[in-house]
């Protein structure tokens, strides 16, 4: 396998732990930013962004989270963008510092793109 440097560990761990201590406040805006575009709702395509059309019922999310992986996976890239783009490069660029992937978002299609980071 491919092994990760010490850099690569932190990074990753750092992003972890950033996302599930403002896991909250990433979903709230990840549901607002989804929800303010028409074509969403027009062609139902909530799930592309692992995001429900109301996420008012807490265990309702729980629970899709657990039966369904795309959906998953989907919602977890669309933390992480918002994350990196909010948080990781605003923090990094106020000291100067840099990660080993330079904060690239290179893992959401240009849909998901175009909505989470504007």
């Amino acid at each position: 396998g491919m092994k990760l440097t010490p850099t690569e560990e932190q990074t990753i761990a750092g992003r972890v732990v950033g996302v599930i201590m403002r896991l909250d406040d990433l979903e709230s805006q990840l549901y607002d930013k989804v929800a303010d575009v028409g074509w969403v709702q027009k062609y139902n395509e909530w799930g592309t962004f692992g995001v429900l059309s109301s996420e008012d019922d807490p265990e309702e999310v729980q629970q899709r989270v657990k039966d369904d992986p795309l959906f998953t996976i989907s919602r977890a890239e669309c933390l992480l963008a918002i994350f990196i783009s909010t948080v990781e490069i605003p923090q990094l660029q106020a000291v100067g510092e840099s990660v080993p992937d330079e904060s690239k978002i290179d893992f959401l299609d240009s849909d998901r793109m175009e909505v989470l980071l504007p």
